[in-house]
């Protein structure tokens, strides 16, 4: 492991290689703190990285209920956290936050390498120097599945709770300001699909977008178990209640262990697995397996995670919560275990609420990290790239491409080109001072200053018809000197309706039904959120009598049997 300590001294870490042998005794683990709690400040310590099997360097074992009351969890929580005594009350249960005085605030970043065969250990090492080198960090793929539908429970009813909502609130809020580009897969089958625009969810398409963005990081949400995360389907509404009963769906993968087999490991990330028990079983687990074959540094659960039913925002706590605060982190270029450390430090402050309250101190103990905790989304000083989202829509729908840069600058202009057959422009958003002029259908010409974001310019477009497209930017120049000849976009994947826009609810006939959802929008224009975009049949961001003339244009037309 030389190669690895004089790769990390080159570049300003100060490394201290300690055996196994120098702790072995009854509490392994227990001779590690204590060493780490005598020598962290004289020795500066900032991250610890263990090396070994769970058996070797076991966790701790502690008692997120009091007394015993409900089963204990592992954790790495305190080789990090050295100021608390573990159990302070002298009793059989260590770890209970309140009991034992827990103060929940980490002086080190741990991560671990469950592993003691060198070749896989050097193998990982190597991915992280690698990983590290990557001039590319900004892809973030987002695969997230519904957590529960509205249901009937125990204390009343259950609000809706989508994990992919939750990851495109945790993006938009903390990821995209920051240039990074979002990939999401939501749930599209069944009789309730996700709001969230994105790639259908399922166990192929996790495969095929994680070869094709190549993220340098994965944020998922859905069901755990200790070697695959689910996705929940609700198939049919058998009573025709509105709520969903156990026999009306079910649990279906969408990543095991055997996707690394046919996924593309030779850009590895960072992942964190928003699931539980995902590490239940280090070893054996869902997060060894990616760490051992792909990941540089996972952070999973090993045990029952708790998520917040009707998640919103970050206010709402919960797992998703430390998600949020964990990206916001590692979005400003903190490394993972600052990241994941101060996320459990807010959740600690500020999401420790009386009701459910030891499921909610659970939390902190649970998710821990395999691989190295030093590891960041910072990149070498690079050359300047400008690169796009990926986008899927529908036709009739208004939809968003967002041209970011790996590099802060302060002026681009140039054109937009694109194909007017496919797609109508709409108009251009940014937080810059923006300028524009549509010179053709097909071509405009535009130029932003006063740029203070990564995520330079969002072009807005109307699906006209289906097909695949793209956007270039062409003569473009940056900071008035440096000419780039063309950008081509991400493609855009435009999918036709099952009926024409104006048969607003798919049923396949325009009829009143239609009218009636037509005239609870008309009037408003975009961005008002009852602002509809496939009732805008004119496409220009006004829902007026203009439409309504021309969807009385084919009003009592009927699609179905061809």
């Amino acid at each position: 492991m030389k190669f690895f300590i004089d790769y990390k001294e080159e570049n300003s870490f100060n490394v201290v290689f300690k055996p196994l042998e120098d702790f072995e005794g009854e509490n392994v683990e227990e001779n590690i703190r204590n060493y780490l709690k005598e020598n962290y400040e004289n020795m500066n310590i900032k991250y610890l990285l263990l090396i070994g099997t769970t058996e070797e360097i076991p966790m701790f074992t502690v008692f997120p209920h009091p007394n015993g009351e409900d089963l204990p969890v592992e954790t790495d929580f305190f080789y990090g956290e050295l100021d608390s005594n573990i159990n302070f009350d002298n009793d059989n249960y260590p770890g209970e936050p309140e009991e034992d005085k827990i103060d929940f605030y980490s002086e080190i970043g741990v991560g671990r390498i469950p592993e003691n065969n060198i070749d896989t250990i050097v193998e990982i090492l190597n991915r992280i120097i690698t990983f590290e080198k990557l001039k590319n960090k900004s892809k973030v793929l987002l695969p997230g599945g519904f957590w529960n539908f509205k249901e009937k429970g125990i204390f009343g009813d259950m609000p809706e709770t989508d994990g992919a909502y939750s990851l495109k609130v945790i993006f938009d809020k903390t990821l995209e300001s920051k240039g990074f580009a979002g990939t999401f897969l939501s749930e599209k089958e069944g009789i309730r699909a996700s709001n969230v625009e994105g790639y259908p969810l399922t166990y192929e398409n996790f495969i095929k977008y994680q070869k094709e963005v190549q993220p340098a990081l994965i944020l998922w949400q859905g069901h755990g178990i200790p070697q695959a995360t689910f996705r929940k389907v609700w198939s049919e509404d058998k009573n025709k209640d509105g709520y969903f009963q156990n026999d009306e769906g079910q649990f279906i993968k969408f990543v095991d262990i055997n996707s690394l087999s046919n996924m593309d490991t030779s850009i590895p990330s960072i992942t964190f697995m928003g699931a539980c028990d995902n590490m239940f079983d280090v070893e054996d687990s869902l997060a060894h397996i990616f760490l051992k074959f792909y990941s540089v540094s996972v952070i999973a659960s090993t045990e029952t995670a708790w998520y917040g039913l009707g998640w919103r925002d970050v206010e709402d706590g919960w797992l998703q919560s430390i998600m949020y605060k964990f990206s916001e982190k590692i979005s400003s270029f903190y490394d993972v275990s600052e990241s994941l450390n101060e996320a459990k430090e807010y959740y600690f402050e500020n999401l420790i609420y009386p009701l459910q309250k030891y499921e909610r101190y659970q939390n902190i103990y649970v998710f821990n990290i395999l691989g190295d905790p030093s590891v960041s989304l910072k990149v070498p000083e690079e050359a300047l790239n400008i690169f796009s989202n990926q986008v899927e829509t529908t036709v009739g729908r208004l939809f968003k491409l967002s041209f970011l840069s790996s590099k802060l600058i302060s002026s681009i202009k140039g054109y937009i080109e694109y194909n007017s057959e496919v797609i109508k422009f709409f108009k251009i958003e940014s937080s810059g001072t923006i300028s524009f002029k549509k010179l053709s259908d097909g071509k405009i010409m535009f130029n932003l200053k006063d740029i203070s974001k990564n995520n330079l310019f969002t072009v807005l477009f109307f699906a006209k018809k289906d097909g695949e497209t793209s956007i270039d930017l062409t003569n473009i120049v940056i900071n008035e000197e440096i000419e780039i000849e063309k950008v081509n976009s991400e493609d855009i994947q435009i999918t036709d309706r099952e009926y024409p826009v104006w048969d607003v609810n798919l049923d396949g006939i325009v009829d009143g039904e239609d009218l009636i959802e037509f005239s609870n929008h008309f009037g408003f224009y975009y961005p008002d959120e009852n602002y509809l975009d496939v009732v805008d049949f004119t496409m220009d961001g006004l829902i007026d009598g203009e439409d309504l003339i021309e969807f009385s244009n084919h009003f009592g037309e009927t699609y179905k049997g061809g």
